[in-house]
């Protein structure tokens, strides 16, 4: 994906984790650098045993980093503008929605959710194995949406580990950063949908322009996602609100 202002690349972090389904990165990568996004890989310290890393290298251009860097080392990796989660692992979902930062890559996990970021979550384990039944991975998954992260767990129509195919991950990545409900996940419309700012300016009857001036002005909650502002459902129904509450005290 191209920024249309400044004609750079967006960049696009996939997050592996030890799974069987790891094997699929590389197909990710390369149908991502396709869209044009420039891909970096992060992986989790048992997911190495899972990546070809030499390969994954020629391939992005990047090293393949899994462990904090010392202080005093250089940030070889360019900040993400959306990270994938594929495959996510039962242990760093869980691990995520507490608030776990303990490996390099549920660090980042844990920041960008933070920043709310665009981040789409991928499970991928076998369905019946137990772990998909367990109630912390409900309440885990459920805890990750609240916070507006994209969970895409399908498991009866991509079974048997929901291992998502890599053009509908980029489909919807790509919904995300134009600030589209995606037509098949119709549960991520929550709160926390990410929103244009033409279309916090048809719910406040204004102009985009405006909205962007009070969103830089930090009179309206919002965001920046690349050069463009972006805005949490959630925040600007509240925003709304309390406008509400300040006409009727005035009345």
């Amino acid at each position: 994906m191209i920024d249309t202002k400044s004609g750079s690349k967006h960049v696009l972090y996939i997050i592996a984790c030890a799974s069987s389904s790891a094997f699929l990165v590389p197909d990710l990568v390369m149908k991502a650098q396709a869209a044009s996004w420039e891909v970096c890989v992060i992986a989790t310290p048992q997911g190495t045993h899972f990546i070809d890393i030499p390969a994954l290298e020629r391939l992005t251009g990047y090293p393949v980093r899994s462990e904090y860097k010392r202080p005093e080392e250089p940030d070889v990796l360019p900040r993400a503008d959306a990270i994938i989660v594929f495959p996510a692992t039962f242990n760093t979902i869980n691990k995520w929605a507490l608030g776990i930062s303990d490996t390099l890559a549920l660090g980042i996990l844990c920041e960008y959710t933070g920043l709310h970021m665009p981040i789409i979550a991928v499970p991928c384990f076998r369905t019946g194995g137990g772990l998909d039944g367990h109630p912390a991975f409900f309440k885990s998954l459920n805890a990750l949406r609240e916070w507006g992260v994209h969970v895409i767990y399908e498991p009866d129509k991509y079974p048997p580990k929901n291992r998502v195919p890599a053009d509908i991950l980029l489909d919807h990545l790509n919904q995300i950063m134009n600030g589209v409900e995606h037509p098949e996940q119709p549960g991520n419309r929550t709160p926390d949908e990410i929103m244009t700012a033409r279309e916090v300016a048809a719910l406040l009857k204004v102009n985009a322009r405006t909205i962007v001036s009070w969103a830089e002005q930090k009179k309206l909650p919002g965001f920046k996602l690349g050069d463009l502002w972006r805005f949490r459902r959630r925040a600007i129904e509240e925003y709304i609100t309390q406008l509400e509450m300040e006409v009727i005290k005035l009345n």
